[in-house]
């Protein structure tokens, strides 16, 4: 063989393009799905979950400094890259009862109608997607205490996971009653 004289140019672009167009070739129907995207966490023996433009960012819990006068479930404010943080227990906000965070704990910082705050949870299982259709009312699967927070959700390996509204908590007049 002589290596050049056997190369023919064209032959070897015009078998490129047709493993290019091969390769390329899209399937003739394609399923699209509208999928439900949200962060998986747990606060007490519940499973919840909030729609992913509703949180910034999730974060270990933070150093933050007491503030005099507030509601026990009010941790503190934190310096979060220069921003100040107010850092509530949802738990205790919720159910009335302040839990100490644990090694699983983990503040969901969320910005709504200005309102920039973390709310510490018992741990976060990360991003979950459903299908929308598959969203089903929540009914009695969740305790009273987040009823006016949680209408619907959806079922995960056996497991009803609320979802639970950022704007239905940032309303209610408890959340914004943070002095004591």
């Amino acid at each position: 063989m002589n290596g050049s004289a056997d190369l023919d140019p064209v032959a070897m672009l015009k078998a490129m393009e047709a493993g290019c167009l091969a390769a390329a070739a899209l399937p003739d129907k394609v399923e699209y799905r509208d999928e439900w995207s949200g962060i998986a966490f747990r606060l007490g023996d519940q499973q919840l979950l909030v729609p992913m433009g509703e949180v910034i960012e999730t974060l270990p819990i933070p150093q933050f400094s007491c503030v005099p006068h507030t509601a026990d479930w009010v941790h503190g404010i934190a310096n979060v890259r220069g921003r100040l943080l107010p850092v509530i227990d949802l738990h205790g906000l919720l159910y009335g009862e302040v839990v100490q965070p644990g090694m699983h704990s983990r503040v969901l910082v969320v910005d709504f109608d200005e309102i920039y705050s973390g709310l510490v949870v018992d741990e976060v299982h990360g991003l979950r997607h459903y299908p929308v259709e598959a969203c089903a009312r929540a009914g009695d699967r969740m305790a009273a205490e987040l009823e006016p927070y949680v209408s619907s959700g959806f079922q995960d390996d056996g497991i009803f996971r609320g979802i639970f509204s950022i704007p239905a908590l940032f309303d209610s007049a408890r959340f914004m009653q943070a002095a004591r």
